[in-house]
């Protein structure tokens, strides 16, 4: 991939700017690319984004209710926690406080 800064002339396509990620995209007949020459841009191909996009979107939608589920659970254990006033030694690890003779 050939690297481009900004203010560069380009021809039509999908750019990324490297420093925070986000996509630009030129229109047909070339553009200019946005920012000063300290910025960084790479050309996408586009067959890479037409199929990376979804398969990201696919992943999103399957991982998100794991992600709740996970996030739900752990939530609630330190609530049971500190209503049962346990000590919380590490997350998601328990040991009840009681006293040692």
């Amino acid at each position: 991939m050939i690297g481009y800064h900004g203010g560069q002339a380009v021809k039509k396509g999908l750019y990324l700017k490297l420093s925070t990620q986000e996509l630009e995209s030129v229109a047909k007949g070339g553009g200019v690319l946005h920012g000063n020459a300290g910025m960084s841009y790479i050309k996408l191909p586009l067959p890479l984004v037409a199929v990376e996009g979804p398969l990201a979107g696919l992943l999103y939608v399957l991982t998100l209710p794991i992600v709740l589920w996970v996030a739900f659970v752990y939530f609630v254990s330190l609530w049971t926690a500190k209503t049962l006033k346990v000590k919380v030694i590490a997350p998601l690890a328990v040991r009840l406080n009681y006293r040692q003779r």
